[in-house]
């Protein structure tokens, strides 16, 4: 799925200040106030909190020394694992697993440069398999987005004025850290009649959601604006299915209701399933 850097762009511009004790964020799309809260997180990525996780110290010093050997590097970078990775000829699956399932963890879900340090505490917590089955996953990367979609715009208006004085031509640039195509693909669950314009819809009954999208180029700016953000016809919400409410742990369906009235929801449509199960999407419109 290629990133569509554009596309979130516009949702951040369109972020409603709240205090610090509000639940996710809130933005206001085409007329309604939409919010991406853990929740929607989960039910991008399937990923879900932990219920008890294991209060456990993890020694990455098996995994460190089997790539490092001897050498005690106090500092070493994403790259220097990649690199490490890509070349190294593992006697033992299991442990090829695990060295990629950390590079995959620091450089995707947690969306680290590539220049900077590695937390090797990952490469401890993927060689303990009871400790990595029990962390909560969820909360750690939806938090490390979350923060950074907060402020990824703080002080950047500022600064890029200051340029336009210097500059007609003048650029500025930000970085989004955590796993951003979550939230990219709810953006796209928001703007569910927009699907021609920003990405194809493999399927509407594939869990987790991020299966449901594919991306192979990213709209333009003035395109976005043109399809999306002038087109009346275009409608904002999303649905969650009661099957996805069972799937995921989800608190009981109709308690569920009173609590996702925060944001515009919408049914679209039935969903069968094979064996004669048969699902209705709900929503709160």
């Amino acid at each position: 799925m290629v990133f569509n850097g554009q596309l979130i762009h516009h949702f951040l511009l369109r972020q409603i200040p709240e205090d610090g004790n509000a639940d996710g964020i809130c933005f206001s799309v085409l007329g309604k106030n939409v919010r991406f809260t853990q929740k929607e997180f989960n039910i991008i990525t399937g990923l879900w909190p932990t219920n008890n996780p294991l209060e456990k110290d993890c020694d990455s010093k098996r995994l460190q020394s089997l790539l490092f050997g001897s050498e005690n590097k106090k500092l070493i970078t994403c790259l220097e694992i990649e690199e490490i990775f890509k070349n190294f000829e593992f006697t033992n699956d299991d442990d090829a697993v695990k060295v990629a399932l950390a590079v995959f963890i620091e450089t995707v879900m947690v969306g680290k440069d590539k220049k900077t340090q590695f937390d090797m505490d990952i490469m401890g917590r993927v060689d303990d398999e009871e400790a990595f089955k029990s962390f909560d996953w969820s909360t750690f990367f939806y938090t490390r987005l979350l923060n950074s979609l907060k402020t990824s715009l703080q002080g950047k208006k500022e600064a890029y004025e200051l340029k336009k004085t210097r500059s007609s031509k003048a650029v500025s640039y930000y970085n989004i850290k955590g796993y951003v195509l979550a939230f990219q693909v709810w953006a796209y669950e928001v703007l569910s009649t927009a699907n021609e314009h920003l990405a194809t819809r493999n399927s509407k009954g594939l869990i987790p959601r991020i299966l449901r999208w594919n991306c192979t180029q990213a709209p333009s700016y003035k395109m976005l604006h043109k399809n999306i953000y002038d087109n009346k016809n275009i409608l904002c919400g999303y649905c969650f299915w009661r099957f996805e409410i069972f799937l995921l742990g989800f608190a009981p369906y109709w308690g569920l209701l009173l609590d996702i009235k925060k944001g515009p929801f919408i049914i679209i449509e039935n969903l069968s399933f094979p064996g004669g199960a048969y699902m209705f999407q709900v929503g709160v419109v």
